[in-house]
């Protein structure tokens, strides 16, 4: 008997619950290639501050001594080994330097794993660079149990723990697990690493700051020093006065400077607004807010890095 039109209702009606059910379920449930194109940038513009960051890290230490023998040398006093080296004497210590370097190292490879996991052929890609971070994470890990730094050991640890359930996920090829611990859990923890980045930054760059206002002190002490002798020497002068605007031009380049904390901030930015994407419905309007924040992310890391190149490095001689 041939079917009426009544009795077709009910079964049209399942149809479009049905359609409507499965488009939700895609569109919460995105394809981890949506997030190609803004974690593609977000990776790269990471490397860029996570670099930058290495840099002021790594010549915290060598501008507090240079600025140790600077002053020695102003007073005329004799040097000794003592005097450079040592707790007393290091803007960090080397255990809690090797832990701040290796939590870089796996802030990089976790950008790497991300973008690993948000590739086309992320089935292959991501078990790779899920072991590449997880051979990080176990670096920093050990890094940690010399540290001195109780908070940077918190924040750090909670960081390795939840990459690591991340990289558990991706080694058994579950991808959109991965991706998930990844960006959306790691929510926390990845702010609370790089907003600690962000203090020692400030630290080192206060702490610069400070140096260069003493070494353009001694230089002007020094070129005092040397016009006020009975016998000026006029070489010696114009040595001393070469130092004083060698000492000056540095300072008033330092204020010039924004430092790497505001690249850091827009980090947390940008990571942020994953999170906010990874927790929506994927819509067009949301990832053009996510390939926003990351723009500027990169508009900001491109000028640190600019900034960075630009300041003069203390000479290790």
């Amino acid at each position: 008997m041939p079917r009426t039109r009544s009795d077709c209702a009910p079964a049209r009606t399942s149809r479009i619950a049905l359609t409507l059910l499965l488009a939700a379920l895609m569109a919460a449930c995105a394809s981890p290639a949506s997030y190609t194109e803004p974690i593609t940038k977000f990776q790269k513009a990471s490397t860029i501050v996570i670099e930058s960051a290495r840099l002021e890290y790594g010549a915290a230490n060598t501008y507090e001594r240079n600025a140790i023998i600077d002053r020695l040398a102003s007073r005329k006093q004799r040097l000794g080994l003592p005097d450079i080296s040592g707790p007393d004497h290091e803007a960090i210590g080397p255990n809690d330097l090797r832990a701040r370097m290796l939590a870089l190292d796996a802030l990089a490879k976790h950008g790497e794993f991300l973008l690993a996991l948000a590739s086309n052929d992320a089935s292959k890609r991501s078990k790779e660079s899920a072991i590449k971070l997880g051979d990080s994470l176990g670096r920093l890990s050990e890094s940690l149990k010399t540290t001195a730094d109780s908070e940077f050991k918190v924040r750090a640890s909670n960081f390795g723990k939840i990459a690591g359930s991340a990289v558990d996920f991706a080694i058994q090829t579950k991808i959109t697990e991965a991706l998930n611990q990844a960006i959306e859990i790691s929510d926390a923890s990845v702010s609370a690493l790089i907003r600690q980045i962000r203090r020692d930054m400030e630290n080192i760059y206060e702490r610069r700051r400070s140096i260069l206002s003493e070494a353009r002190v001694l230089a002007i002490n020094a070129y005092n020093e040397e016009v006020a002798q009975p016998n000026a020497n006029s070489d010696r002068i114009e040595k001393a006065a070469t130092r004083v605007k060698q000492t000056t031009f540095a300072f008033e380049k330092l204020q010039l400077l924004v430092g790497v904390g505001p690249g850091l901030d827009a980090m947390t930015d940008a990571h942020l607004q994953l999170v906010v994407y990874a927790r929506s419905t994927k819509s067009p309007q949301q990832l053009s807010d996510l390939i926003d924040a990351v723009d500027v992310f990169v508009a900001r890391a491109v000028i640190i890095s600019e900034a960075i190149k630009a300041i003069d490095r203390p000479s290790k001689e």
